[in-house]
């Protein structure tokens, strides 16, 4: 009964960990946005889509995506 008692202890402690950590991730990502009227606004991580990379070479395209 002892050792089971170890065991739920270990297992809790790692579940508080892990329960930390992702909520340390979460609130770093969900920041609230503070911008004014008229602000440029970037989101990190953005790229502006490229339809010609899209496009089969049959039809104008780069033809990387058939």
């Amino acid at each position: 009964m002892d050792k089971l008692r170890v065991i739920n202890a270990k297992v809790q402690k790692h579940l508080e960990g892990g329960y930390e950590t992702r909520r340390q991730r979460y609130d770093k990502q969900a920041c609230t946005l503070h911008a004014r009227p008229g602000q440029e606004v970037f989101w990190r991580n953005f790229e502006l889509s490229d339809l010609r990379a899209k496009v089969p070479e049959s039809e104008g395209g780069q033809g990387r995506w058939e």
